[in-house]
């Protein structure tokens, strides 16, 4: 009875998976050895956009050794955030298909889900394959299944690849105004305090001046 079982779901998977080849109107893939989804340095990338269905583009630039938000509105970018959604480039294609077997709005690709820019160049995000839940990507004349690292990764909100210092690393303090009182930097270095306060010592404004340095928002 139990064989009688298993081999029943057995022909039931062959049957669905066939009926998706039919539906989805592709052929047999060619298997790629190690390819990865686009072969770049991650040094040499400079530029990185996407845009979700209906949504304006969100545009990052490598400006020097910095990353920066430069659309919809400018702000650092965190560099280890942003190096490690490149590093996420070099992921696994599992399946590559040409486009022509395909009709791209049976898999989430007329119009794209999700459109990803590095360098130029674009990748089109499409829906989960249901048989192996690979995302479909189209990227020039061909089709990728790949996993789904870096369509989650940019599918919620850009603000966590923002950086939340409040001042860019190696930033140097020359004055500063708080509720109450107000800090200034001498040509020799020591720090003048206004007003004046009793029992302060240079070793306390010290620990001030370095946490304003280093200070980080809980939350972008």
């Amino acid at each position: 009875m139990r064989n009688k079982i298993w081999i029943n779901l057995g022909l039931g998977a062959l049957v669905l998976a066939l009926a998706l080849a039919l539906h989805f109107g592709v052929g047999t893939p060619s298997v790629p050895s190690a390819q990865t989804l686009i072969a770049i340095s991650p040094h040499s990338v400079d530029r990185l956009a996407f845009a979700w269905v209906n949504h304006p583009s969100v545009v990052f630039r490598k400006i020097g050794r910095q990353w920066w938000l430069v659309r919809p509105f400018r702000a650092r970018a965190q560099n280890l955030n942003l190096e490690s959604l490149i590093d996420d480039l070099g992921e696994t294609v599992h399946h590559v298909y040409p486009v022509s077997r395909f009709r791209l709005g049976a898999i989430g690709l007329d119009p794209a889900r999700l459109r990803l820019w590095v360098n130029g160049r674009e990748l089109d995000f499409g829906a989960n394959d249901p048989v192996g839940h690979l995302r479909f990507i189209h990227m020039g004349p061909r089709i990728l299944l790949v996993n789904d690292v870096l369509y989650y990764r940019l599918s919620g909100s850009f603000y966590p690849l923002l950086s939340p210092r409040l001042l860019p690393s190696g930033s140097h303090l020359i004055s500063l105004r708080i509720p109450g009182l107000t800090l200034t930097r001498t040509a020799k270095g020591a720090w003048h305090l206004t007003p004046r306060m009793k029992g302060v010592s240079s070793d306390q404004i010290a620990r001030l001046i370095r946490r304003w340095t280093d200070a980080s928002a809980l939350s972008v």
